[in-house]
């Protein structure tokens, strides 16, 4: 075979050669084994590996990649010895989640012997809405990374972008780890709904995003009109975890925490905190009473006012039910 590149049928995935790590020969990780047909000939290779080992997609039996001879770690200024290697699997079907198409090799003894299912889960994911200028990066499982920017839409998409922008070409960036996958394949965009995601914005507005209804942002810009740079993480659960020094949360303006229930200490909190304006106000009462002194004389006497009804009203209200502090 000549040192050119050539098209090849993943045939084999070992565990031992691709999975897992061979002490033997640590140099050639992840390596496949692949089918090549030419000139009516067959020609099978073993211990093709990936063409970069920093990004890679490690290709399923039954799908295809183009497969070249390059140096092998054992060349040196003496010599070169010739390896293979592969790149990617080839965009057959279009399919985020595979690209089988097993005709090359085993054709129908592939779909006897071997169940799909047996070789990565079946799952329909559609493809991410591509907008001009965009660096889109899919897992087969429906995570992906979005490189993208503020664009012009012009009924020349086939979904609308969930964000808007004055500034075109302005950066954004979405790290996604799930979508509404649709079963033919249509485009679909990130979703802030059924989605654990971080978004890093410029300057867009995102139109369909907002906190829970009975708990917007009145005070300040709203989350849906904001239009300078933000960070947003979404999940069902978030935890920020620091192993050594402290964690800090800075911002010029406040910070809200905006929650139905805040627990400080730990999760067993249950001392109340108590809210400062009502405590204010049973102090200013107690003070009253201190000011206006006290009447009679002798043996019998008492204050002029007598508070004990309203500090009793206001004791009722003192400790908040939101916030609890660990004792």
């Amino acid at each position: 075979m000549d040192n050119m590149f050539y098209y090849a049928e993943v045939i084999n995935s070992t565990e031992t050669d691709t999975y897992v790590r061979d002490e033997s020969n640590p140099n050639q990780l992840f390596a496949i084994d692949v089918r090549v047909s030419y000139d009516e000939n067959d020609d099978f290779i073993t211990n093709v590996v990936p063409m970069s080992n920093n990004i890679k997609q490690i290709p399923i039996i039954g799908e295809t990649v183009l497969i070249f001879q390059a140096d092998n770690y054992q060349s040196s200024e003496n010599g070169y010895r010739l390896q293979w290697y592969y790149m990617m699997p080839n965009n057959i079907t279009s399919g985020i989640n595979n690209n089988i198409l097993p005709i090359h090799s085993y054709g129908n003894q592939f779909q006897e012997d071997l169940e799909f299912t047996d070789i990565v889960k079946d799952k329909p994911i559609s493809p991410l809405q591509p907008y001009r200028g965009d660096l889109l990066i899919e897992g087969r499982w429906g995570n992906s990374l979005r490189f993208g920017s503020t664009i012009e839409f012009k009924d020349n998409y086939s979904v609308t972008p969930p964000w808007t922008g004055d500034k075109l070409g302005d950066p954004i960036i979405i790290l996604s780890n799930n979508k509404d996958n649709k079963k033919l394949k249509q485009f679909v965009v990130e979703s802030f709904e059924k989605n654990s995601m971080l978004m890093l914005t410029s300057t867009q507005k995102l139109v369909n995003f907002q906190l829970e209804n009975t708990r917007q942002i009145r005070k300040f810009t709203t989350e849906s009109d904001f239009s300078k740079s933000q960070l947003i993480g979404i999940a069902d659960r978030i935890i920020l975890k620091c192993n050594e020094d402290i964690l800090v949360a800075d911002s010029p303006k406040s910070i809200v925490l905006n929650t139905p229930e805040l627990l400080i200490g730990d999760d067993q909190a249950d001392t109340p905190l108590v809210h400062g304006d009502i405590l204010q106000n049973i102090f200013e009462k107690l003070l009253q009473v201190l000011e206006a002194g006290v009447e009679g004389g002798g043996l019998v006497s008492g204050f002029i006012t007598d508070p004990r009804r309203a500090i009793k009203d206001e004791l009722n209200k003192l400790n908040s039910t939101k916030f609890k502090i660990k004792k």
